[in-house]
């Protein structure tokens, strides 16, 4: 394993690397890529952006648990039954997930003010889904390219997809109906986590019975 980043300057200077590899492989390098996502190769491909400003699509490593975080696996299945175009723009969504996953792994050492700093640096630039949205085979230079309404399309287009899409081997879509109803929807989840979060954030002051946030009390 490479040795981590610790400071800010460092963290971020692999993530612009990173990304800008993933956004070559997605725009300029598009077609290889595409080749390369074979939906006949039953191992579960992996598409990582690299340091040095290449990218790799290959398998995951076999080691586990992986020492650094895993992009999403099988991305060539994802390939079946969806538009080309929405195929790259859903990798860059997962690619741009998997970069602030190294990034803040890199950053696990880093105090409350550098981690708002690292993250103010990063939300500077377009995320690689943007990127990938806006580009156009004819474009010279995307990486600092801003979100406009031209990616308003492909974003709406998405959305459907995006609801039940899932990167996963062909031999995983047979699962059992049963096993797949008995697990609770998101949604549901989602409901019962906020629900928690606000019991355990509204503290019971004892001296006027009054509620109030447990993160103001620390203020205090």
């Amino acid at each position: 394993m490479t040795s981590i980043p610790l400071t800010v300057k460092e963290i971020f200077k692999d993530y612009k690397a990173r990304r800008i590899a993933l956004i070559h492989a997605l725009t300029r390098d598009a077609d290889e890529v595409y080749d390369l996502c074979d939906t006949e190769i039953e191992e579960a491909l992996c598409l990582y952006g690299l340091s040095d400003k290449t990218w790799q699509v290959t398998l995951p490593e076999e080691k586990v648990p992986t020492d650094f975080p895993e992009p999403t696996l099988g991305i060539n299945f994802g390939k079946v039954g969806i538009d080309r175009k929405n195929w790259f723009y859903l990798v860059a969504i997962h690619s741009d997930s998997w970069l602030l996953a190294v990034a803040f792994l890199n950053g696990c050492c880093l105090n409350r003010n550098q981690r708002k700093r690292l993250f103010n640096l990063i939300n500077g630039l377009p995320t690689v889904a943007e990127v990938v949205a806006e580009w156009k085979p004819d474009d010279e230079d995307n990486s600092t390219v801003d979100s406009s309404s031209n990616s308003r399309e492909i974003t709406e287009v998405s959305d459907n997809c995006l609801a039940g899409f899932a990167f996963q081997s062909p031999k995983f879509a047979d699962k059992d109906e049963d096993e797949l109803k008995a697990t609770p929807p998101l949604s549901n989840l989602s409901i019962i986590q906020t629900e928690d979060e606000d019991e355990h954030n509204e503290t019971l002051c004892e001296g006027s019975g009054a509620n109030y946030d447990s993160d103001e009390s620390e203020g205090l």
